[in-house]
């Protein structure tokens, strides 16, 4: 799962227009996520993207395009999968209410 989720983080920043290197890429985006689940805020508010960003600029990847792909991976990771649980449960949901079954 994590190699689709570093796919997906490398997919977005090709979106901006920036070619990651990938070994880094792996190392940061892991770092991110570890540090992430540490029960600092809630949500993680911002933590991914600040150490992403710090990160990164280590890697020489300027904090615009990070912030940028990693607005795009929020997008990615948490709208696609709501709208498409809600056409999901739109489907099923008429299966379910239909009388007669």
């Amino acid at each position: 799962m994590w190699a689709l989720d570093v796919c997906r983080l490398y997919v977005c920043f090709l979106a901006v227009g920036v070619s990651p290197p990938a070994v880094p890429l792996i190392i940061i985006y892991t770092v991110g996520i570890l540090i992430s689940l540490l029960p600092l805020l809630p949500g993680s508010l911002g933590l991914r993207e600040g150490i992403l960003v710090g990160l990164f600029a280590v890697a020489g990847i300027g904090a615009d395009y990070v912030m940028a792909a990693s607005v795009v991976d929020r997008i990615a990771s948490y709208f696609a999968p709501t709208i498409i649980g809600f056409l999901a449960a739109l489907y099923y949901g008429r299966y379910i209410m239909a009388p007669g079954d």
